[in-house]
């Protein structure tokens, strides 16, 4: 079993810890320091920190766990994205990619099918690029590109089965699925005014659907789909007009809300809410960022 504790900022001497992993079961453990973006791994060998990677050379921004022991790295060397993972002293695991600078990024791992996969997300001023990058024999190759509109994207967790990508922007909410020989689905739902697109995990270890809920700025709809859309339900307003959603978060069990200066807690039994709390901000200033930890 991984443990992973989140990164921790120390700025003196503007060094930044960026990631700490450690194995319970197995040695060895890794700290990963970066200072301004160039990193150095170190390695826990019984009494001491060995210096083991050196990547002063790129710039490297960021450190994903992956799959059980697996450390993955993303470091640029001028425009060219390189991956490396932790094998044989964290070896490239990437034929290098060319990337224009982007404004930000995101990543994610998942499993579909029984195939690892991690989503690489680039964020322009003009448009949005996603890459899926799969496992083959410990390497890994870029096997779909999707450059499009989208503010955000989730995968679901479907074990052993095929999971989907859920893309969105303001306007449309995009289903894409992987098939074979690189080939893609995708499917487009026109709501408008979307705001947040969570996945409603019940506690059940088979489901045969997965169960979305969009929040748009006056109003809730479920969507239940797999490879195609089965049924899309709007859901009573939670809220009124005057106060539109500016975020949320869903759990198996809460439901919270961001209503501008207004934050709102509903418990959620399979997506019937009712509402058990609010708080209200003193200063509109008030910045609120909510994510599962």
């Amino acid at each position: 079993m991984f443990n992973y504790l989140k990164p921790q900022l120390y700025y003196q001497n503007r060094i930044t810890v960026l990631n700490f992993y450690f194995n319970i079961r197995h040695t060895p453990f890794y700290l990963l320091i970066t200072k301004v973006n160039k990193l150095n791994i170190y390695q826990w060998n019984s009494s001491y920190m060995d210096l083991i990677v050196d990547f002063s050379q790129e710039t490297c921004l960021n450190a994903l766990l992956f799959q059980e022991n697996s450390i993955i790295v993303d470091c640029y060397n001028l425009t060219y994205l390189n991956m490396y993972v932790n094998q044989e002293n964290f070896g490239l695991l990437l034929t290098p990619q060319q990337f224009n600078k982007y404004q930000k990024k995101r990543t994610q791992s998942f499993t579909s099918n029984q195939i690892y996969s991690i989503l690489y997300a680039q964020y322009y001023d003009d448009d949005q690029i996603l890459t899926q990058f799969q496992f083959d024999h410990y390497l890994l190759f870029n096997i779909s590109n999707w450059k499009l509109s989208f503010i955000n994207f989730i995968v679901s967790n479907r074990l052993q089965s095929q999971n989907t990508i859920y893309l969105w922007d303001d306007q449309t909410l995009h289903l894409v699925n992987q098939l074979n020989k690189g080939r893609t689905q995708q499917i487009v739902i026109i709501l408008n005014q979307i705001v947040a697109v969570q996945l409603f995990n019940p506690q059940r270890v088979f489901q045969e659907y997965n169960t979305l809920l969009v929040g748009r700025i006056t109003i809730y709809y479920s969507i239940i789909c797999n490879q195609t859309v089965q049924e899309t339900k709007q859901i009573s307003s939670l809220w009124d007009n005057l106060n539109p959603l500016f975020q949320s978060f869903l759990s198996n069990q809460f439901l919270i809300v961001q209503l501008f200066d207004l934050i709102q807690i509903y418990e959620n039994i399979n997506l019937k809410f009712k509402l058990i709390g609010a708080i209200t901000f003193k200063s509109q200033s008030t910045q609120v960022q909510l994510q599962q930890i």
